[in-house]
């Protein structure tokens, strides 16, 4: 009778823990009927309780709580420590933690690819990963140095490639992989960054509402009071350039630009960059922002309205005013006849302010690379983009008189920086570190390896297959001692890297920018599908299950009508147009060019051509893995091109500056090499980009945008669903709930289970071992357990539902533990009682605003 009492007592137990879990569950896998809609729900049922974090497998869901949570201290970093997955609650650092160790046990280099839409967090996901990865390696004072490094490149590369846009006041407008390399002892020795896509065209142009990088506002802030200011013009403030004042924004709301200013100089000197070339650096923005002042009128060739402006940008870039002047307004071209006949062709005003655009985008870039390249330099890596190497002694500022009076006014008034130094950075609405400690006793996710349910209140995990480096720790958290027991072999560099691009983007009008940024998505997509749900499907083919495979959208088809060969992708056409880009004006080129698109590609399903009875239109729409996206071919042609004119880059190769020499280190006289295009760069790196990250172990972390208004712990269910079904997520649950919500290796299941059985298991075969557990477990709880639900591979053992893993880790804990597992039930029990009525009690208030 009490045994009776005592079981559905334990029955009880377990019904109580799967109704209190499948409100806002840990793992997605154990929704119990998977849906776009379920999935919503879901998340947002955990976001009500500020738990941001959400698991699918071993996949991360962050949605952005857009404020700051209490969760990345010291404590936190301690509590996931050599601590396997399915013991602690979904965050960052679990997953970091796994490719920490994953580093560390087998000596695989390790991926974290971080994806979502602008605003949605990517930028804070990647910092929190650095940050507990710097917080747990080594500290010997190579290492030190290498992590004070990385850690500068953070407001370094905010600045010059972050801009407020109307989604994200701190949006990444480049993509970047930013990896570390370990020694054997897992201590950092060095990093790269490869950057990539680099939106250059802000530099010229923001829409309403954005502004441009925010180096340039911190550079006419934070110079105030200094030689900079008067050296450069900078009197007039930032209403006084075009390029800065156009857009109608110049501040961000709860940024100080001198303060960040101040923070940029001291990691310049960081990371090595001397005082003289941070004067370059500064002396260039500057000229670039008068380069943007100067007008054009007249007829052709153009003329130039501000001979002052004209005058102060070529003192600033060292050039002579009339070889600015003439590269501005006549572009040098070369005939396609044998004798390479070299013109110049007087340019319209309008064609005249484009290519004082093209001089002042290329410079922006060119020392962007430099920056990156100064930095894997300083790091120990090779360097990325442009090899400055002969330039490494600048010459120092040559003596001038002062430069003609720029456009004026007074600055605006300032106010000084706020009492107790910077601003945190990171606070311009990135997904601020989120969320909360963890949630109750209990709420643990899968077991380890195991995609499952959670491990029952209090239980430790089940080992992972691979051996976790260091042991148990306690006291303050400090970096972990290592052995060489790793699966490192001398002169084999292994590294984590992490992936940090901006996400998929749809604008009322979407250009070749958006073109190229959707691109890299799609093929990011690409390698999610391949490495997860195609991986999970192969996993059970090759373990010899008996799986139907699980349908799905394979965006392959989407990449080839981008990048395809046979029949030619749009890129390609895109190519061939260009051509003869340097003969006909960019309105006819992009007319070319949509006559190939639509000639080329007839009734393409992922394709819609707008144009009628020979008329070929300016638009055509993808339909992208996250839906369709109509694009204006207007300058397609141009921006495809991007090559500067010869007689901008001898102008630029004609500065008294040697440093500026460099950053143009093209052979004009060489007319015979044939010239890239953004396209052919474009594919180039995103093949070299998906070429590494095939070679690495792979973490991925989802970021969702809750709301469009940037507003703290507001939930906008059908914009949240919209994210939901673009990123595949249902398609990832399904097939890991529909499969095995939980597998293993033979050996690790019967080491974790087999004291339920008496006698215990042989062990001569770890499969029949299995096979006479499994056989036990069914007999004695028939109406609990069923042999459907196990299925024994070749070397693992699937349990189907993780309600079966639960009812087994149950039982386990009975047996070795019965008094502390009903104290455990009870406290459980407890906690989420008091999370559901205070979820209750705030529901009508402000926490989360519901959509």
């Amino acid at each position: 009778k009490n045994q009776k009492a005592d079981r559905n007592a334990s029955t009880y137990s377990s019904k109580m823990a799967f109704l209190m879990f499948s409100d806002g569950v840990d793992d997605l896998v154990m929704c119990s009927s998977p849906s776009n809609g379920e999935i919503t729900k879901q998340l947002h049922a955990r976001y009500n309780r500020e738990l941001i974090y959400t698991n699918i497998g071993d996949v991360l869901i962050a949605t952005n709580p857009y404020k700051r949570l209490p969760i990345y201290g010291e404590d936190h970093i301690k509590m996931y420590l050599n601590a396997t997955g399915g013991s602690t609650p979904p965050h960052p650092f679990q997953l970091a933690e796994a490719a920490y160790r994953g580093l560390m046990a087998d000596g695989s280099s390790q991926a974290v690819i971080i994806s979502g839409e602008s605003g949605a967090g990517k930028t804070e996901s990647a910092k929190i990963v650095l940050n507990y990865v710097s917080a747990v390696s080594g500290d010997n004072q190579d290492a030190k140095r290498v992590k004070g490094i990385i850690h500068s490149t953070n407001p370094l590369l905010e600045s010059f490639g972050n801009a407020k846009t109307v989604r994200n006041d701190n949006s990444s407008r480049f993509g970047k992989y930013l990896e570390t390399t370990f020694t054997e002892s897992g201590d950092p020795k060095g990093g790269l960054i490869t950057n990539f896509l680099l939106e250059k065209t802000r530099v010229a142009f923001q829409g309403k509402g954005e502004r441009n990088f925010h180096i340039f506002y911190q550079l006419v802030a934070g110079s105030q009071g200094t030689k900079f200011h008067s050296d450069f013009k900078l009197e007039g403030g930032v209403t006084s350039f075009q390029y800065l004042a156009k857009s109608g924004c110049t501040t961000v709301e709860g940024v100080d630009d001198a303060a960040e200013f101040r923070e940029v100089r001291e990691a310049f000197t960081v990371v090595g960059v001397s005082e003289q070339e941070q004067y370059y650096v500064w002396q260039l923005l500057a000229g670039i922002l008068h380069l943007g002042n100067i007008q054009f009128q007249g007829s052709t060739p153009a003329t130039v309205v501000n001979k002052d402006q004209l005058a102060l940008a070529a003192y600033l870039l060292e050039v002579p005013p009339d070889t600015l002047e003439h590269s501005l307004t006549h572009r040098t071209i070369t005939s396609g006849s044998s004798r390479h006949t070299v013109m110049a062709v007087p340019q319209n005003p309008d064609q005249a302010a484009g290519t004082r655009d093209a001089l002042a985008k290329t410079l922006y870039e060119r020392i962007f690379d430099w920056l990156v390249s100064r930095i894997n330099q300083a790091m120990g890596g090779s360097g990325s983009g442009l090899d400055l190497s002969r330039s490494a002694s600048p010459p120092q500022s040559r003596p001038i008189s002062p430069p003609p009076q720029g456009r004026g006014g007074p600055p605006p008034s300032r106010g000084g920086p706020p009492q107790g130094g910077p601003p945190s950075r990171g606070g311009r609405g990135g997904p601020a570190p989120p969320g909360r400690g963890g949630p109750p006793s209990g709420r643990g996710g899968p077991p380890q390896g195991g995609r499952g349910g959670p491990a029952p209140p209090g239980r430790p995990p089940m080992p992972s297959p691979a051996p976790s480096s260091g042991g148990d720790r306690s006291g303050p958290v400090s970096p972990r001692s290592n052995n060489n027991n790793s699966g490192f072999s001398q002169g084999n560099q292994r590294s984590i890297g992490v992936l940090d691009i901006y996400g998929f983007e749809i604008f009322q009008k979407n250009a070749f920018e958006q073109f190229c940024i959707n691109y890299v998505n799609e093929r990011l997509q690409q390698i999610f599908i391949d490495l997860t749900i195609k991986q999970e499907q192969k996993e059970y083919h090759d373990e010899g299950l008996k799986w139907k495979d699980i349908s799905y959208f394979d965006n392959k088809i989407v990449c080839e009508l981008i990048e395809g060969t046979n029949p030619p992708g749009i890129f390609r056409l895109l190519d061939d147009t260009c051509k003869t880009v340097h003969s006909l004006d960019s309105a006819t080129c992009d007319a070319k060019f949509m006559e190939k698109v639509h000639k080329g590609l007839p009734g393409h399903p992922h394709l819609i051509l707008h144009g009628k009875d020979n008329q070929f239109g300016t638009q055509f729409t993808v339909k992208h893995y996250a839906g369709e996206v109509t694009y204006d071919s207007e300058e397609f042609c141009f921006k495809n091109y991007d090559n500067l004119f010869t007689s901008l880059v001898m102008c630029m190769q004609a500065s008294a500056n040697t440093f500026y020499n460099n950053l143009f280190p093209e052979d004009v006289t060489n007319e015979k090499s044939s010239p890239s295009t953004s396209g052919i760069k474009i594919r180039q790196s995103a093949g070299a980009l998906m070429q590494k990250l095939s070679h690495c172990t792979p973490h991925y972390i989802r970021c969702i945008k809750p709301n469009t208004k940037k507003t703290p712990m507001s939930f906008t269910s059908d914009l949240v669903e919209h994210q939901v079904k673009y990123l595949g997520l249902l398609e990832n649950v399904r097939v890991k709930r529909a499969g095995y919500a939980y597998r293993h290796y033979f050996n690790v299941f019967l080491n974790r289970f087999k004291v339920l059985m008496e006698p215990q298991p042989t062990m001569n075969s770890e499969g029949a071992g299995c096979q006479d557990l499994i056989n036990f477990v069914c007999q004695k709880w028939s109406k609990e357990l069923s042999k459907d639900e196990f299925e024994l591979g070749k070397t693992k053992i699937f349990v189907k539902s993780p309600e079966s893993i639960w009812f087994l880790e149950e039982k386990l804990e009975q047996k070795t533990d019965p008094e502390g597992w009903k104290l455990k039930v009870k406290a459980f029990k407890d906690s989420e009682a008091k999370a559901k009525k205070a979820q209750g009690s705030v529901g009508l208030k402000p926490k989360c605003i519901i959509q």
